[in-house]
């Protein structure tokens, strides 16, 4: 709110920065020949496909879907860490 974005607007700039650093997280691990390609390229398919899923959910259903559903998964998830 504080550079008048909306959620939506606000969470593609954030992936686009996730986007850089990771990028050069990932050349550093692959100069070093610390990357396992089988595990990483599952993980990135299927990080893909969510991504892709939900930013045709938030996107097509609005601000309001996406602050009702954050709100919903951050108190299941305190209620979790809280009692279990």
């Amino acid at each position: 709110y504080v550079n008048h974005m909306t959620l939506v607007r606000a969470n593609a700039t954030k992936v686009a920065v996730v986007c850089i650093y990771t990028l050069a997280a990932l050349a550093v691990f692959i100069y070093n020949d610390k990357v396992i390609w089988e595990v990483g390229l599952v993980l990135a398919i299927g990080n893909g496909l969510g991504a892709w899923f939900s930013s045709r959910i938030s996107v097509g259903k609005g601000d309001g879907y996406v602050k009702m559903f954050l709100i919903v998964m951050v108190v299941i998830m305190a209620v979790k860490l809280w009692f279990f």
